[in-house]
């Protein structure tokens, strides 16, 4: 059972970590386009995403996206609270480390309401 569980918490991490590598490599197109003059004008975050899901098979890489980062809070929010890594349990570990994954999952999350919301989610009520 610790195998198949040790698996699943990878399988997420994974995940994880390939969205948010996306992230910045959306963030890298986009201001490669605009630095070339391809792109559109964007002044924030949601017009870089809005122009994004413009793109073919921008609104399906977007909804993967999410999806991938959703699997990044849950991995920051198990680092915090289980140490799958195997980190230690001394107080610097746990207070300093332990707290710091648990407390950007929330991060995570609201970057992720704000890309649903970009996506469509708005009238979905996100």
């Amino acid at each position: 059972m610790q195998d198949k569980n040790q698996t699943i918490i990878s399988a997420i991490a994974r995940t994880g970590y390939v969205a948010k590598g996306l992230v910045y490599l959306m963030v890298g197109v986009l201001t490669l386009q605009a630095t070339l003059g391809m792109g559109g004008e964007t002044s924030d975050a949601t017009d870089a995403f809005s122009e994004f899901i413009e793109q073919p098979f921008g609104s399906v890489l977007m909804i993967g996206i999410i999806a991938g980062l959703i699997a990044h809070a849950i991995w920051k929010m198990l680092q915090g609270i289980i140490d799958p890594e195997d980190r230690g349990d001394g107080f610097k570990i746990i207070f300093l480390k332990r707290h710091r994954f648990f407390n950007r999952t929330p991060l995570y999350l609201h970057v992720v309401r704000g890309m649903a919301n970009t996506t469509g989610g708005r009238n979905a009520g996100w």
